[in-house]
């Protein structure tokens, strides 16, 4: 609930209804909401054009920060080598990134 018609703005007091208030704060509200829907669509996109390996080492990275490779060709049942190349174009593109340690570290899915 309002109680005064002033708002300070970047140390400046302003006199504003509190319709025009409201109107505002609702529009932030609108803006705000279209920009975490264009980054979420971007991201959907983003990981409906990778191929399945990518998206599903992808996947299992944000489900599981701490799995290893070792893990990961397991489940995709292929050799090490490849799921590794996998990490690698994961990282080239932007879209893991390792944190820590090899053996202590996780993996952070960075979303764009």
């Amino acid at each position: 609930m309002f109680y005064s018609n002033r708002v300070v703005y970047e140390g400046v007091i302003l006199k504003m209804d509190q319709k025009e208030l409201f109107d505002r704060l609702v529009e932030n509200d609108t803006i705000n909401n279209t920009i975490s829907d264009t980054i979420n669509d971007t991201t959907n996109n983003t990981l409906n054009l990778l191929p399945d390996n990518e998206r599903t080492v992808f996947e299992q990275m944000r489900i599981r920060p701490e799995i290893t490779a070792n893990e990961l060709s397991g489940i995709l049942n292929i050799n090490l080598r490849n799921t590794k190349n996998i990490i690698g174009e994961l990282k080239e593109k932007g879209l893991v990134k390792r944190i820590g340690s090899r053996k202590a570290g996780h993996w952070e899915v960075v979303e764009k």
